[in-house]
């Protein structure tokens, strides 16, 4: 545990999920070549980005963070039969909803009309039967994708963490190799501009059975770890047991607070769908590539941060806890601020090159660059909040922030709606920006009544971190203009053009940052040669 005024070390188990994420980039990549923002490609990244809400809800959302520490408090106070039981009894009520779950969610797909759901479309209403088909095909991926997370935590607590970090890849795997029969099946791995709207619907049900498929095996993989670990047991469903009811008292507030915000991105999605032909994938590949580093550094900085400002807090060492917050703050303005710049400046190059390709046209990468851009805002103020969160949670109050985001979640689905229908992808990324910046603001307004000392050091800190990041940007811009002012006047230049000049924005961005936060004395450089180190 660090003592006040030591470095924070950073998480690495994070490091996988950065890998992970960097393998559904190319199925994702693959996808926009096949499908493009076409109303095939529309309706398949709707159909997938609902079960996969379910799956951060249900899965490695608030039931795995509810039901770990249980776990691990079992196995030590009662020993390895009582946590077969819980595995049993959690297990079992978790498999019985989800294949209810998946039953209703493919019987209301086979039932509603498509008319129904045209209705609430813009334009495009031949989207309608589209959804509805991948749906009935995507709604079952939610079983194994769940339980898979559940056997994850499971083989964690055990110490196990090799077989689990290695599923996804597997996954993305059979996705690439769905791609590739779609492509042969619908194109005859020709041209995919040549294919027919029959021809495109066809590779896109191969392409959600390969995302079935995955889903099953990344699951079957866990099997033999469980086995191995005596933790593979018959799952009992007893909503009844005192254990379960504890779990479920656990879990209820969990998913309040877990599920407005992912609630909040399905309807983004939803709305981008209805509202604006393409604009919901436009959407997805900017939140992928945003998500990226949002999600790695505000959770990473916030789980190093946590144990020192919770021990000083709970010691009344409230100096010690105002260092510690304004460490873990500035830290994650270091990492936050130069990624955005990052983004800012190399957003259309970085699209083009990942998914400027096939069907996905220049105008397709023009409206996801616009709304990377609009995101990007927003990175510096959500890195912050899962830290600003803790602030509250330390000090007893769980309420304020859950509250908070109900009434953002409103906020952002009104400005969605209204930017969405003039500006598309850009206007809903628009509403998510003013959202994340006005959440940060109220975290920080109401944390003021926990009387933590007033900062001193914090607004030094980021003006110097303010001064790299500029640096940073005009690094990466300069580099941007050398290459498409003086090598490449191609109105598209060639892939390999463009990874040379992301890849040399990004060293040059990179060198700025060392040199200028090296000139700067910034503290958080110590902290990128510790985690860099291992240490």
């Amino acid at each position: 545990m660090n003592r006040p005024g030591e470095g924070i070390a950073l998480p690495r188990s994070h490091q996988g999920t950065a890998i992970a994420t960097q393998a559904r980039t190319e199925s994702d990549s693959a996808l926009a070549a096949l499908f493009g923002s076409q109303p095939v490609g529309q309706a398949l990244r709707l159909a997938f980005n609902i079960p996969n809400f379910l799956r951060r809800l249900l899965g490695e959302g608030a039931l795995t963070a509810v039901f770990l520490p249980m776990l691990s408090l079992a196995k030590l106070q009662k020993g390895d039969a009582e946590a077969r039981r819980l595995i049993a009894v959690v297990g079992g009520a978790q498999a019985a909803a989800l294949v209810v779950i998946a039953l209703l969610g493919v019987a209301g797909c086979l039932a509603v009309p498509p008319s129904v759901v045209a209705s609430l479309l813009h334009d495009d209403p031949e989207r309608a039967p589209l959804l509805l088909r991948y749906l009935a095909i995507l709604i079952p991926y939610v079983v194994p994708v769940c339980l898979y997370a559940f056997a994850m935590a499971i083989l964690n607590a055990q110490g196990r963490f090799v077989r689990p970090a290695i599923a996804p890849f597997v996954q993305n795997a059979i996705a690439l190799a769905a791609c590739g029969v779609a492509w042969g099946v619908a194109a005859r791995f020709g041209n995919p501009l040549e294919m027919s709207e029959a021809s495109m619907d066809l590779g896109a049900r191969v392409v959600a059975c390969g995302f079935l498929a995955g889903g099953v095996v990344m699951f079957l993989m866990q099997l033999p770890a469980l086995r191995a670990e005596h933790m593979l047991v018959r799952p009992k469903v007893a909503f009844g047991d005192p254990s379960f009811r504890e779990f479920l008292s656990k879990l209820t507030p969990m998913l309040l607070s877990m599920g407005v915000v992912q609630f909040s991105v399905l309807v983004s999605n939803v709305i981008a769908f209805a509202v604006s032909s393409g604009a919901n994938v436009h959407l997805d590949f900017a939140a992928r590539l945003f998500q990226l580093p949002q999600g790695l550094i505000g959770t990473a900085v916030a789980t190093a941060a946590y144990p020192q400002l919770a021990r000083s807090w709970h010691e009344h060492r409230l100096g010690d806890a105002r260092r510690a917050l304004d460490h873990g703050l500035s830290l994650a303005t270091f990492f936050g601020a130069p990624a955005a710049i990052g983004l800012l400046v190399l957003a259309l190059p970085i699209v083009t090159l990942l998914f400027g390709h096939g069907r996905f046209t220049a105008e397709d990468c023009e409206q996801t660059a616009w709304a990377l851009v609009v995101l990007a805002i927003s990175i510096p103020f959500l890195t912050a909040v899962p830290l600003l969160v803790r602030v509250f949670y330390v000090a007893g109050d769980t309420k304020t922030p859950s509250a908070i985001a109900a009434a953002l979640v409103a906020l952002d689905i009104g400005l969605a709606y209204g930017l969405g229908r003039v500006y598309g992808a850009p206007g809903i990324a628009a509403g998510t920006t003013a959202t994340a910046i006005l959440n940060c603001a109220l975290l920080i307004a109401l944390g003021r009544r926990f009387h933590l000392p007033r900062s001193t050091e914090l607004p030094r800190r980021v003006a110097r971190i303010a001064c790299m990041t500029a640096a940073c940007g005009a690094a990466a811009f300069g580099a941007r203009l050398l290459f498409e002012k003086a090598l490449f006047t191609a109105p598209r230049p060639p892939r390999a053009a463009l990874l040379l000049e992301v890849a040399t924005a990004i060293g040059a961005a990179v060198v700025a940052l060392v040199a200028t936060a090296r000139a700067l004395r910034l503290q958080e450089i110590d902290d990128l040669r510790a985690l860099r180190r291992g240490r």
